[in-house]
């Protein structure tokens, strides 16, 4: 697929189909479509929707930690203020492979932090899927 439409409307149909691998399928590919602001505003809506009226899934594994950082990624795209600690981000590895990460922020301490950590590294994700 190489519409974001068609990648967006797949994304959220996964999410409600409870489909966790195929939802982050979805969202990495429409990371790399680059969508524009609107278009993401319009999918954070439909997302929204998603979670008000469907049981959510309770789950902990790699797949549910890819995609929560998925949903955070989109979520922070749209917002024009961020005042949060913890932000999504995507490492690019040396094998060219993107690496969805978070680095916190802590400039309030008396010594600064700046800390990275990975979620659920690809080796976990494939052994599951």
């Amino acid at each position: 697929m190489n519409s974001y439409w068609d990648v967006g409307q797949f994304f959220s149909v996964s999410m409600l189909a409870s489909d966790v691998g195929k939802a982050v399928q979805a969202a990495e590919r429409l990371f790399r479509l680059k969508p524009p602001v609107w278009y993401l505003r319009s999918l954070v809506q439909n997302l929204l929707l998603i979670q008000r009226f469907k049981k959510p899934l309770i789950e902990h594994s790699p797949r549910q930690e890819r995609l929560n950082f998925w949903l955070d990624i989109i979520f922070e795209a749209t917002n024009e203020v961020t005042n949060g600690l913890r932000f999504p981000v995507l490492v690019i590895e040396p094998t060219k492979v993107y690496q969805p990460s978070y680095v916190s922020i802590n400039s309030e301490a008396e010594e600064r932090t700046v800390s990275l950590w990975h979620v659920s590294p690809t080796e976990m994700v494939r052994e599951q899927s």
